[in-house]
């Protein structure tokens, strides 16, 4: 990451929206889910984006400084950043893409599948290599990170 922010031209952009809506609905359908996991606003931001990214693949095209080439991810790999003791870290979720609604938010919440707590186990242990993080282009915190 630190490689990303010094060769690439970074961009915020600030927008006051409206979501109340969008927060009353996690607990309108947490209430029916059964044995379903939490739906979190953070696994429905990423159910949007994988939503939308096939109808726009330049927003999931990293540029390869070395190469001097605009590549495209096939997938749709998220990083989610994840505070640890060892500091933040950001486990990534490989094929977002192919997940439904309730399977990411198995990912985000506390009801994790099996793979995904080995990943975060593994951030928490300072095992996840580096080089992970060169493989993802979407990272997703929930501002308290």
């Amino acid at each position: 990451m630190a490689a990303s922010k010094r060769h690439i031209p970074h961009f915020s952009s600030i927008e006051e929206v409206d979501v109340t809506k969008l927060e009353e609905m996690p607990s309108d359908r947490n209430a029916a889910r059964g044995n379903k996991p939490k739906l979190t606003i953070l696994s429905m931001l990423i159910t949007a984006i994988c939503k939308i990214l096939p109808d726009h693949p330049m927003l999931n095209a990293p540029f390869d400084d070395e190469a001097g080439i605009v590549s495209r991810f096939r997938s749709m790999p998220i990083g989610i950043a994840t505070k640890t003791d060892a500091g933040l870290m950001l486990p990534v979720l490989r094929d977002a893409q192919s997940e439904n609604l309730w399977q990411l938010a198995a990912a985000c919440c506390s009801s994790l599948s099996t793979a995904t707590k080995r990943m975060f186990g593994r951030c928490a242990a300072s095992q996840v290599a580096s080089a992970s993080a060169a493989s993802f282009f979407w990272r997703f915190t929930n501002g308290f990170t």
